[in-house]
């Protein structure tokens, strides 16, 4: 794949997923790695509560989906289709990570649904977390937000940190504004909100002495 594919946005922007499915009948399952340019979590749980975290999405990713009626697995071993039960991981992270939060679905009567356009709250506090084996570290250095009731409308606004000023920047159009993000008990300045779209993160190297907030995923 990388032969046939290599570029800087691979290098920086591709990781490499963990996909096993498993046979409902005879326990057999295929194991299979692929690569992703970025993730998609879910922000509403299966049982359609809310995540409460960033973790929360992580955790409902990996969870696992049924795999029956149109989506029947193929079984090698039963030699035809089954249901089947399909978990999903990160196999490897990449050096930038970034991750779109899943707020719209497809609804009943329009083409997408608002319900899921709903806050996580403390989304900050999972970023203070360990959710891989490696322990890797990183620092959230932008974001995308959407404010809108659908994909059909609204308006999209990116915010950016200047690393060498320590200094986040809103990009809203043609107007660039420095803005102070204070979230809390320890002031650190992430705008991490209820708008929140797609997530920007860059892996730390851990020996180079940075002295930033750490975020592992």
């Amino acid at each position: 794949h990388l032969l046939r594919d290599r570029s800087f946005a691979v290098d920086m922007f591709q990781g490499q997923l963990r996909s096993v499915v498993q046979c409902s009948r005879c326990a057999f399952y295929s194991l299979r790695y692929d690569p992703f340019m970025y993730l998609q979590l879910p922000v509403v749980r299966q049982d359609e509560s809310l995540c409460e975290s960033l973790q929360d999405c992580f955790a409902e990713f990996s969870k696992g989906s049924e795999l029956k009626n149109d989506e029947q697995w193929y079984c090698e071993k039963c030699k035809t289709k089954v249901d089947a039960m399909q978990h999903m991981s990160v196999y490897k992270y990449p050096p930038l990570l970034m991750i779109q939060l899943k707020r719209f679905s497809m609804g009943p009567s329009t083409l997408f649904s608002s319900s899921r356009s709903r806050k996580v709250s403390n989304l900050i506090k999972l970023l203070g977390t360990n959710n891989g084996k490696n322990n890797q570290v990183y620092d959230l250095f932008a974001t995308v937000d959407h404010r809108g009731y659908s994909t059909n409308s609204g308006h999209y606004v990116a915010n950016c940190l200047d690393f060498n000023e320590g200094q986040w920047y809103r990009y809203n159009d043609h107007r660039v504004t420095a803005v102070q993000y204070d979230q809390g008990p320890d002031k650190e300045k992430f705008p991490v909100g209820p708008d929140n779209y797609i997530l920007f993160f860059q892996r730390r190297n851990t020996d180079d002495g940075r002295n930033t907030s750490s975020h592992m995923l």
